[in-house]
């Protein structure tokens, strides 16, 4: 599969996928590897991929790209409180944070969990609430996305290469990296928490996965050098994670 900027989307196959699910059994439907980065990710992805590449953000929005367990989430809450409750008194402040800064691509990431669980019904009824129209077969959190309240704050880890090629020229993205070996050590404990991983190998054999970009996003190098030679862009804010826990 090529996406319409010419990048390629190929399926984990052979000795490489049986390995995967053998340590990973989330990933019953198979993984892809999309774009110049191979970034690694479920074949779900597939059903929304170009969707991402041609997603139509604002000038007002802000996107928080990351590598998973760098900071995301606190980066969210900071940036979400700036622009949305600087007085501290916003009545959505106790809304989930999914519903106040929707992550673009979580629906790819949760195929799995969906079907076996159902959606989460309060999520569900949050898109609902801002569009009574919404499906959510056509992705509740692509849906969230769209629909959020402006300025939107948006959440995704997907690298520059599988967004939209106008992005920086269009809305502001904070990156933020951090120490591969915390970012590591958080992503080993998240893929042994969360079933859609349900990751079941060693810690030196996370290691090695984490290393050979054979994790869901791929390699933290591959997802940092996409960002890297971008941060003089004006609309481009690179944080370090470390930075922000020196002064917050």
């Amino acid at each position: 599969m090529k996406l319409s900027n010419g990048a390629a989307v190929t399926p984990v196959t052979g000795e490489e996928a049986e390995d995967l699910l053998k340590n990973f059994p989330g990933y019953v439907d198979g993984l892809v590897r999309a774009g110049p980065s191979r970034c690694l990710l479920p074949t779900a992805y597939t059903r929304f991929a170009e969707e991402y590449l041609n997603f139509k953000f604002r000038s007002s929005d802000v996107l928080i790209m990351t590598y998973p367990k760098c900071g995301t989430t606190w980066t969210q809450e900071i940036i979400w409180t700036m622009c949305h409750n600087p007085n501290l008194d916003n009545p959505d402040a106790d809304l989930i944070g999914y519903i106040r800064s929707p992550f673009l691509e979580f629906d790819s990431l949760t195929d799995v969990m969906h079907r076996e669980a159902g959606q989460n019904s309060a999520i569900v009824e949050g898109l609902q609430k801002r569009d009574p129209t919404a499906s959510p077969d056509a992705g509740v959190f692509l849906g969230l996305t769209k629909v959020a309240d402006d300025p939107r704050i948006i959440k995704t880890h997907l690298p520059f290469s599988i967004l939209p090629p106008n992005l920086l020229d269009t809305c502001k993205v904070v990156y933020v990296a951090r120490n591969p070996k915390d970012a590591l050590s958080s992503y080993l404990h998240h893929h042994r928490l969360i079933k859609v991983h349900d990751f079941q190998g060693t810690d030196d054999q996370f290691v090695d996965y984490f290393i050979n970009g054979q994790v869901l996003h791929g390699g933290y190098a591959d997802h940092l050098t996409e960002a890297w030679p971008l941060r003089g862009h004006k609309n481009l804010a690179f944080l370090f994670y470390e930075d922000l826990k020196r002064d917050p």
